[in-house]
C-alpha cells in the first residue's frame, strides 16, 4: 500500500493506492500527524478508493483506535461503496473516542465534513 501526501490550502490530501496493508495504515497515520504538527494543518482528506479490497471489521477497529493514539486532526476517508457500506465501526469507534472523522464515498460530503469547496480530492 502506498501514501502520497500532499499539503493543500489549509488541509493535508492523502491519497491511498495499492492493496490494503493496515500495518502501512498505522504507519501512515504517524506521518500524517508528523505533517500537520510541522504546517499546523488541522483538516485531512484520504482518498482510498482506489483500495478495492473490503477491510475486516477487526481492522476497522484497530484503525480507529489508532486515529484517536495519533490524535489526528478533523479527517474524512474517502472509500468505495463497498467499504462505505461498513464504515460505522470505523467512525463510531473513533468517534466515542474523542475523534472528528467521517467516512464516506461521497466527495461531496467529504468536503462538507472539512469544511472544503469541491472538488477537494482532484489531483
Amino acid at each position: 500500500m502506498d501514501f502520497h501526501f500532499e499539503p493543500r490550502a489549509g488541509y493535508l490530501l492523502v491519497v491511498a493506492t495499492g492493496p490494503f496493508d493496515a500495518d502501512a495504515c498505522r504507519a501512515a497515520m504517524g506521518s500524517i500527524m508528523k505533517l500537520c504538527a510541522e504546517k499546523e494543518i488541522a483538516r485531512v482528506l484520504v482518498d482510498a478508493r482506489a483500495i478495492s479490497e473490503i477491510v475486516s471489521i477487526a481492522d476497522r477497529f484497530d484503525l480507529a483506535k489508532e486515529v484517536v493514539a495519533q490524535r489526528l486532526p478533523r479527517i474524512a476517508i474517502l472509500v468505495t461503496e463497498a467499504n462505505a457500506i461498513h464504515s460505522r465501526t470505523f467512525e463510531n469507534t473513533a468517534i466515542n473516542r474523542g475523534a472528528s472523522v467521517r467516512t464516506t464515498a461521497s466527495e461531496a460530503e467529504a468536503c462538507a465534513f472539512l469544511a472544503l469547496e469541491m472538488p477537494c480530492a482532484a489531483r
